[in-house]
């Protein structure tokens, strides 16, 4: 992946619908950085044990967030630690992102589509997608209008849809992303199946 071109930035963010493997994909980028790179990785609403693995040192509030320096700082479900849609949060927003910025870090966000106002799209550099309903974008802002132009595979009138182990970019262009299946960053794997069908014994004729 090229690594530096999505993380080298201010602000970069990642949107999805549930379930398309976003978290997955953070977790490759993490891995492929860590494996080229020698700068530590800040992680909001990963999973705590892949975390371990992957080097990652994990916060939980906006006070360790506003303490971080020199590093790459990733937020899971966003909306979870602020919520950016809130425009009454959007002072308290501004605050938190004009101090992380000044310390030196780079910053990932990830969430729904519709967790990103037009606000913090203005301040972003790189947009990334995977499979979505672009109503669920919010209508003026910058990540509707970059996937509106976009005329390459996967997009419809209403959705984006894409392969689970690909990411549609855009920063001065379009561009894609790949990332293999791990298992190891499969959180949902073990999940139980609820439609497993019972077993119906037959009854012995006399």
């Amino acid at each position: 992946m090229n690594i530096k071109r999505i993380m080298d930035n201010d602000l970069s963010l990642l949107m999805g619908m549930s379930n398309s493997a976003k978290s997955s994909f953070l977790y490759s980028l993490i891995k492929e950085y860590k494996d080229k790179y020698n700068g530590e990785v800040y992680a909001y609403g990963l999973d705590h044990t892949i975390c371990l693995m992957l080097g990652v040192k994990t916060f939980s509030s906006l006070p360790e967030l506003e303490l971080i320096k020199g590093g790459i700082v990733i937020i899971d479900e966003v909306k979870k630690l602020i919520d950016i849609s809130d425009r009454r949060n959007r002072k308290q927003v501004d605050n938190v992102f004009r101090l992380v910025n000044h310390k030196g870090n780079k910053m990932i966000l990830s969430g729904l589509p519709s967790d990103f106002p037009k606000y913090i799209c203005a301040k972003a550099k790189v947009f990334m997608y995977k499979s979505l309903a672009i109503t669920d974008l919010i209508n003026g802002c910058k990540a509707k209008t970059h996937l509106l132009d976009y005329k390459g595979d996967g997009i419809g009138n209403y959705t984006l849809d894409l392969p689970i182990n690909e990411v549609l970019c855009y920063d001065d262009g379009y561009w894609n992303e790949t990332f293999k299946y791990n298992e190891a960053f499969d959180t949902k794997k073990d999940n139980p199946d609820l439609f497993v069908k019972k077993k119906v014994e037959k009854k012995a004729k006399k």
